[in-house]
């Protein structure tokens, strides 16, 4: 009997020690900073954060961000003007891509751009685990953390979130 609950286990992909597999890139079309210049009104930011810093017992994927979460918070167009020139050059920005098979997901913050329809427009999740870089995932595509991307964060999260955060990114 326990010979076959052990694989029953290994054939559904519970094994001890499995790695968690990351989504794959999301297929969408890519928006520029001009195009959201001339769309910001149409476009919201929906954010979700986890304290850097909290343990948890497996990586955190996106999923399971938007479900558990210590912050979340909705921007709408009032709320995106201050950064529309940060955000602007985040979208813009060009991103490094890191070897896909050498990390992994453990998400404590994610967030995404959203048109009307709540449709993804653009995302970033961080971090990527594994790998010696560090990274994010942007669009679901492992890559280097640039600066631009954690400001925009940092922007929308309250004040002790926000340095929280910082002093993640600066380790």
């Amino acid at each position: 009997m326990t010979k076959l609950l052990i694989w029953f286990l290994i054939l559904c992909g519970m094994g001890v020690g499995q790695r968690q597999e990351t989504a794959a890139p999301v297929e969408r079309e890519q928006i520029t900073g001009a195009w959201l210049e001339e769309n910001l009104e149409h476009v919201t930011l929906e954010l979700y954060y986890i304290d850097p810093y909290a343990l948890t017992r497996a990586p955190v994927t996106v999923e399971q961000i938007k479900k558990s979460y210590d912050i979340h918070i909705t921007a709408d167009v009032e709320a995106l003007t201050p950064y529309k020139d940060l955000i602007v050059q985040m979208v813009d920005m060009p991103v490094t891509a890191l070897d896909e098979k050498d990390g992994f997901l453990n998400a404590r913050v994610y967030y995404a751009l959203c048109d009307q329809e709540d449709n993804i427009l653009f995302d970033v999740a961080m971090w990527v685990w594994g790998t010696e870089e560090g990274g994010i995932f942007v669009n679901g595509i492992p890559c280097k953390g640039e600066s631009a991307f954690y400001s925009v964060a940092q922007a929308f999260l309250p004040s002790d979130a926000a340095a929280t955060l910082k002093s993640a990114v600066e380790q």
